[in-house]
C-alpha cells in the first residue's frame, strides 16, 4: 500500500479488518409513508405515489449477542458494531441479546442504558424496535427518520382498502418495524416477488424465526423472476451471497475444510449474478474476497478490477478502494502521474461526501508526502466524526502528528485527542498497538 515514512513496522490483521470492512447486510426494499417523496436482504420494487406509499431500502446486520458472553463484553460489541456500521442509506443492526425467563434476561434489560452511551447516542436514531429478546437500532445518516409517522385518517384508509394488494403491502411495510409477524401475514396473502423478497428478509435476519434455509428458497424464487423485477432479482442474490458469505465467516472459526470454501466460492459466484444485475456492493465485496486472502487467494489484480467495477456502479467504498491502489500503484518512478492524480480525484470525491475512509486514506498519503496541513485536515475530518475504525485510525494518526510537531499553527485538535482518549480506553481495552497492527495491516 502506499509507502510512509514511518519507523512502524508492518503486521498482518486481515481477517480482523475484513470483517469491519465487509457490508454484510442483508437489505429489503419495500413501501412506506412519505408526505412528499419517494422513499440487509431486499425487496421489490414497490410504490405507489398516488396513495402516499412510497419506496425505501433499509440494509441490516443480524448480531447475536449469545454464546456465553459477559454483560461488558457484549455492551462492548454492541458499541463497536453501531460504530462501524457501513455509511449506506437507511441502515440498521438487529441485535439479539435474548429475553430471558420471566422477562429477566440481563442483556436484554441493560441494552437500553448501553445504546445511550456517549460514545455511539450521536450515531442512532432516536427510534428503535424492540421485539421478544430483541432490538433493532437504525443508524443514523441524514437526519431522516426511516418509518415516518402516519397521519389517521391515511392510515384509515390503508385499513379499509386492506382487500387490494397495494394496500396490503402498505400495511405490511408499516407492521416491518415491530409487528413481523402481522407484516408477514400481508406479504403471505399477497404471493408477489415484492412479498417474497420481504417475507426472506424477515427469516434472514429472524425477525419471524431465523431460517436461512426459507430465506434462501424464498430469495431464488425472486431471482428465478429477474425479467419480471431486475431490481428484485439483483438484491435477492446479493442476499443470498450474503447468507453463504455469513455462513463461512460463522464456520471459519470452528473448522477449516474443503466443504467451507464449496461455500465461500457460491458467495463469490452468487456476488457475480448480482453485480451483472447492476449491484456495486457485490462488486466491492467481491474486492475484499481478493483483497484480503481469506478463503479465496489473493489477487490483488482481481481486487482492483472488482473495486473498479463497484466505483462504476456508484459504490463510494469501493470507489475509496480503487483510488487508494491507482496511487499506491503509480506511487513509484515508474508510476503514471495522470492516473495517481486520478486516485486522488475519486478520494476527495468519496470524502467530501462524507465517506470516513475516503478521508483517512487522503490524510495518510498526504502525510506520507509530507504535506501535513493537507493531511491533518482530512484526518479531522474523520476524526471528529469518530464513526468506527478509520475515524480511530485517524484520531491515532493526529496524535502522533501532534507528539512530533506536525500540527500546523492555528489547528487545535485537543477535543480530537480526547475523543481518542475514550475511544482507546473502551473500544480497544487501552491497548494502542492493537489498533497500530490493524492500521499497518490496511496500508
Amino acid at each position: 500500500m502506499t509507502k510512509k515514512k514511518s519507523s512502524e513496522a508492518k503486521s498482518q490483521s486481515s481477517a480482523s479488518l475484513y470483517q469491519s470492512e465487509s457490508q454484510s447486510t442483508t437489505e429489503v426494499t419495500t413501501s412506506g409513508y412519505n408526505k412528499n417523496r419517494n422513499g440487509t436482504q431486499s425487496s421489490p420494487n414497490f410504490g405507489n405515489p398516488e396513495l402516499n406509499i412510497q419506496k425505501f431500502s433499509l440494509s441490516t446486520a443480524r448480531i447475536d449477542l449469545h454464546g456465553g458472553k459477559s454483560e461488558e463484553e457484549a455492551k462492548r460489541l454492541v458499541i463497536t458494531k453501531i460504530k462501524n456500521s457501513p455509511c449506506v442509506e437507511n441502515a440498521s443492526i438487529f441485535f439479539i441479546p435474548g429475553k430471558g425467563k420471566n422477562n429477566s434476561g440481563t442483556l436484554y434489560n441493560r441494552f437500553p442504558e448501553w445504546i445511550e452511551d456517549k460514545l455511539i447516542k450521536n450515531l442512532i436514531d432516536d427510534q428503535r424496535a424492540n421485539g421478544i429478546g430483541t432490538y433493532e437500532v437504525f443508524i443514523k445518516k441524514n437526519g431522516e427518520k426511516i418509518y415516518k409517522d402516519i397521519p389517521n385518517d391515511t392510515l384509515k384508509i390503508w385499513r379499509d382498502n386492506a382487500n387490494q394488494e397495494d394496500y396490503k403491502m402498505a400495511l405490511a411495510s408499516i407492521c416491518m418495524k415491530d409487528k413481523y409477524f402481522e407484516a408477514a401475514k400481508y406479504y403471505r396473502e399477497v404471493k408477489s416477488v415484492e412479498a417474497k423478497l420481504c417475507l426472506g428478509y424477515l427469516h434472514s435476519i429472524g425477525k419471524l424465526n431465523y431460517n436461512t434455509f426459507e430465506a434462501e428458497k424464498l430469495f431464488k424464487e425472486v431471482a428465478s423472476e429477474f425479467e419480471a423485477n431486475k431490481e428484485a432479482a439483483r438484491i435477492a442474490k446479493r442476499n443470498i451471497a450474503v447468507i453463504y458469505h455469513n455462513q463461512f465467516i460463522e464456520k471459519k472459526l470452528e473448522a477449516n475444510n474443503e466443504k467451507l470454501l464449496e461455500v465461500l466460492t457460491k458467495a463469490k459466484d452468487m456476488y457475480k449474478e448480482s453485480f451483472y444485475l447492476g449491484d456495486g456492493q457485490s462488486a466491492y465485496n467481491l474486492g475484499l474476497l481478493y483483497e484480503n486472502n481469506y478463503g479465496i487467494e489473493e489477487d490483488k489484480n482481481e481486487a482492483l478490477k472488482w473495486f473498479n467495477e463497484g466505483a462504476n456502479l456508484g459504490n463510494l467504498y469501493a470507489k475509496a478502494k480503487f483510488g487508494l491502489l491507482l496511487v499506491d500503484n503509480n506511487n513509484k518512478e515508474d508510476g503514471d502521474e495522470n492516473e495517481k492524480r486520478r486516485g486522488i480525484g475519486m478520494l476527495k470525491d468519496t470524502a467530501e461526501k462524507g465517506l470516513v475512509m475516503g478521508q483517512t486514506f487522503l490524510g495518510v498519503i498526504f502525510e506520507s508526502e509530507q504535506i501535513y496541513e493537507k493531511a491533518v485536515r482530512y484526518y479531522s475530518d474523520a476524526a471528529r466524526k469518530n464513526f468506527g475504525f478509520y475515524s480511530h485510525v485517524a484520531q491515532y494518526r493526529l496524535k502522533e502528528l501532534n507528539a512530533d510537531d506536525h500540527i500546523p499553527d492555528g489547528e487545535n485538535i485537543e477535543d480530537i485527542l480526547e475523543i481518542y482518549e475514550a475511544e482507546l480506553k473502551y473500544i480497544y481495552n487501552d491497548d494502542e498497538e492493537e489498533l497500530k497492527i490493524k492500521f499497518l495491516s490496511n496500508y
